[in-house]
């Protein structure tokens, strides 16, 4: 294990400067082409039906007018009519619902946890390929794409959880997050603390909240951010990675599994997540370009970056000086009150984890009243393993499993 992280550090250093720029131009072009080329997302009721489990499609109208979908696995493949308790499952941003089920049924948390008993809800955000309506505003609205994962976390995290207590009859369910999914989670239970009650348990894969140590690609984008937004504004772009796109067919077209070109795909993701080869399946990623980046808006992207370059702090939206006053009665954002937070949680991290680093990780399970962080064993497990490592079960999954049962 240490050589993989020396040879990771070594191959970071050669490969980092060269391939962000290339990563920074491509990212460009494909919006550009996204906003003319539209394509129809792969279906999740096809990948949840051809392995031999039930599937449900739900909608949720948030309290300020975005229409959500929910895909549901109401029972495990030999468990009809026996519907367990619930778990919300909600994905990072530029993904969907479809991350937690495109693996093998023995691999795909999902499928593990119906085939365990519990009744599997799994959410999508605003502005993704599968949540894209709104009551009254279009979707081609500046309107529309004014919302960052704060609005998500205040707006739509409620009405989901809602819905599925109304749906089920119990009183509380719980929560499992990857990456963005933790960060609204974070904000939802320390602004409407009453939903505190209604969340039995929290298991946070990679979590974030703290930002001030992020490595790899994404903090070149976050240093980058003002130039990204004002390339938005003026191409007149609200969306960040429209999950409707040529993306898709282009990465599908390039990024073939074992192949030079394959490779590269890879290693930019590298760049993005994290080093680490021998857990990453190139035939599963190549499947999984059917459906991310699945969208989010451009404001999402900002407040992260705001997140990252504001000197450590987990806060809301930086609108400056003049209107912060307006909307918070204070100059600078507010800071998001963990303290509020009485949920049990248990924080899942890696080492090697480029977006969601130790330091930051464990900044946060000080701020949390109730937590616990359990570090995967594995030296190199990276921010997509989480969810797609070839030994995702034996590492994670087995004890995440088992820790939802105390609860």
């Amino acid at each position: 294990m240490v050589t993989i992280l020396k040879s990771s550090v070594v191959w970071s250093e050669n490969v980092y400067v060269r391939s962000t720029m290339g990563f920074l131009l491509g990212i460009v072009i494909a919006v550009a082409l996204a906003s003319v080329v539209g394509r129809s997302a792969a279906s999740i009721e096809n990948m949840i039906r051809e392995q031999g489990y039930p599937f449900e499609k739900h909608s949720v109208v948030t309290d300020d007018g975005y229409i959500l979908t929910l895909h549901r696995i109401p029972h495990g493949k030999n468990q009809s009519g026996k519907v367990g308790r619930p778990v919300l499952l909600w994905h990072a941003i530029l993904c969907s619902s479809d991350v937690w089920v495109v693996s093998r049924p023995d691999k795909a948390l999902a499928f593990i946890l119906a085939d365990k008993g519990y009744d599997v809800w799994m959410a999508n955000s605003r502005g993704n390929t599968h949540s894209r309506k709104h009551k009254t505003l279009s979707l081609q609205s500046a309107e529309y794409w004014n919302f960052s994962f704060h609005e998500i976390g205040y707006y739509d995290v409620p009405a989901c959880i809602d819905y599925i207590l109304q749906q089920t009859g119990h009183n509380s369910l719980q929560y499992i997050g990857h990456s963005q999914g933790t960060t609204i989670f974070f904000v939802l239970a320390s602004t409407r603390p009453e939903y505190n009650k209604k969340i039995s348990h929290m298991t946070a894969l990679a979590p974030i909240a703290f930002l001030g140590n992020t490595n790899g690609i994404i903090r070149v984008l976050f240093f980058f951010s003002p130039i990204v937004e004002v390339f938005y504004q003026v191409t007149g772009t609200y969306e960040f990675l429209t999950g409707t796109s040529i993306v898709h067919p282009i990465a599908k077209g390039i990024c073939l599994p074992d192949t030079v070109l394959g490779n590269l795909c890879n290693n930019i993701i590298y760049l993005s997540v994290g080093y680490d080869s021998q857990q990453w399946n190139m035939t599963l990623a190549y499947n999984v370009y059917d459906f991310i980046p699945a969208g989010s808006s451009v404001k999402q992207f900002s407040h992260y970056s705001q997140i990252a370059k504001s000197g450590g702090s987990f806060r809301k939206y930086d609108y400056s000086y003049s209107k912060n006053f307006e909307i918070y009665s204070q100059y600078e954002p507010p800071n998001y009150d963990l303290s509020k937070i009485t949920i049990p949680v248990t924080l899942y991290y890696g080492k090697n984890d480029w977006l969601s680093r130790v330091q930051d990780v464990m900044k946060l399970q000080s701020k949390l009243p109730n937590s616990i962080a359990k570090l995967v064993p594995y030296p190199a497990f990276n921010h997509l393993d989480f969810l797609w490592a070839n030994d995702v079960v034996p590492l994670l999954y087995e004890d995440l499993v088992e820790n939802m049962e105390k609860y």
